[in-house]
């Protein structure tokens, strides 16, 4: 995928603090000064393609939802996933991290009778269900905190359909993952 870079300087200020957005395929960075990447932290990922799950209710990775974390850090964190899945199926998802890793995540979405579903006080590993439309396409929207311990890796959204079946369940291109380090 080609690079796009984006560059933002304030009139007033020395060059040298140049701060600028690079986009490399599905992942933005912001960076300060000549490359230095923030340490404030910054992600917006969105799905390039389709991903499609057939007949299994266990939680895959997705392909593009995911980023890295160092130790010791705090981030918001904002998912907005456009999925189809027939109404047999429905629909699973959860956010892992990396060990001692603490998640509050609030979201919205459809149950299964695809009536509004809300879930509050959300950890990570914590299966959250949704419902599938059939023909339509439906969505669900997180947000919350997340906190590293001594730890570094990687939050990754997992998913699957929630009873397995013979047909496709698709999380839909363009669904997207902001994330912000806040401490």
């Amino acid at each position: 995928p080609s690079v796009t870079r984006i560059n933002f300087l304030d009139a007033a200020a020395d060059p040298a603090t140049l701060g600028y957005m690079q986009r490399n395929g599905d992942v933005v960075k912001y960076y300060e000064g000549t490359n230095a990447l923030v340490a404030s932290g910054f992600f917006y990922v969105t799905k390039s393609a389709d991903e499609v799950v057939n007949n299994s209710t266990t939680f895959q990775d997705d392909n593009s939802l995911t980023f890295s974390v160092g130790a010791n850090e705090t981030w918001e964190l904002f998912l907005w996933i456009n999925y189809n899945s027939s109404t047999v199926a429905d629909f699973k998802w959860q956010l892992t991290g990396p060990a001692s890793a603490v998640a509050d995540l609030s979201a919205s979405g459809f149950s299964a009778s695809l009536g509004l579903n809300n879930a509050g006080n959300v950890g990570l590993s914590t299966a959250v269900s949704g419902g599938g439309a059939g023909a339509i396409d439906v969505a669900f929207f997180a947000q919350g905190r997340i906190t590293t311990a001594g730890t570094t890796g990687s939050f990754t959204l997992q998913w699957a359909q929630n009873t397995a079946e013979v047909s496709d369940t698709t999380v839909r291109a363009n669904s997207s993952l902001i994330a912000i380090r806040v401490a």
